[in-house]
Formats: C-alpha cells, sequence, structure tokens
C-alpha cells in the first residue's frame, strides 16, 4: 500500500463523530445552513477536493463555489505535495514544530519557546514585554 493510501487510512482512523458535528453545528451557526446538507457536502468535498471536516470549517467551503473550493491545499492535498517533493528522511524536522523551529530559527522572524522546555521562570522571560 502507498504512503499517502496509508495516511488515508490513519486520518479516516482518526475521525471524531462529535468533532464532524462540532463543524456542522459551527456553519449551521455561521450561515443557517441545513445540519443534514452540510454533513452531505462535507462528505462531497473529502472525495472530490479532498478536504477533512476541518478544511471545510478553516476555509468556510460552505461559502465557496467548486471553482475556489479547487484552489485549496487541503490536509491530504498538502500531504501529497509533501511526499512529492521532501526528502522522507528529513521528515521528523517537518513533523514537529519545535524541530521545524530550531533548525529554521533564523528565518522565523520571531522568538519561540518550546513547550517541553518551557518552566515558570523561562516562560515569564520569554513573555516580558511581549
Amino acid at each position: 500500500m502507498s504512503k499517502i493510501a496509508n495516511y488515508y487510512l490513519r486520518v479516516l482512523k482518526g475521525v471524531r463523530l462529535n468533532k464532524i458535528k462540532g463543524v456542522i453545528n459551527s456553519v449551521h451557526k455561521k450561515c443557517g445552513k441545513n445540519k443534514a446538507l452540510t454533513f452531505l457536502d462535507i462528505i462531497w468535498c473529502f472525495v472530490r477536493y479532498r478536504a477533512g471536516y476541518m478544511d471545510y470549517e478553516l476555509f468556510e467551503f460552505f461559502n465557496c463555489t467548486g471553482a475556489e473550493r479547487k484552489t485549496y491545499v487541503t490536509r491530504f492535498k498538502n500531504r501529497k505535495l509533501i511526499e512529492r517533493f521532501n526528502n522522507p528522511e528529513f521528515d521528523w524536522i517537518f513533523d514537529k514544530k519545535s524541530e521545524f523551529d530550531k533548525h529554521f530559527k533564523d528565518f522565523l522572524g520571531r522568538e519561540f519557546l518550546p513547550v517541553a522546555d518551557a518552566t515558570p521562570d523561562n516562560l515569564a522571560k520569554f513573555a516580558a514585554g511581549k
């Protein structure tokens, strides 16, 4: 099985119906869209645009046309790009924000404090003046 297929299976195993329900309720509150139709639209967007339910809410797919939806780099499209253009030997740098921050600190243009390194003292020092 391909890496991308494994990724799809892993993501599908992580689907939580209560989170989908939360997205549906949020969309309903924002625009009044029928909840059942929103659910079907979320499924359609997954099949057609490779958009997960979080993508659906984040990118407001409920307000987008099909042409607009095609332009978004969704979670699954992003994963496919990562696998195609990056050396898997370095995945660990991009999978952990703290590692990414350490390796690319010269390009970030901001300070950072990895959560694992945070103590009350260094957190106070880090936050001072911000």
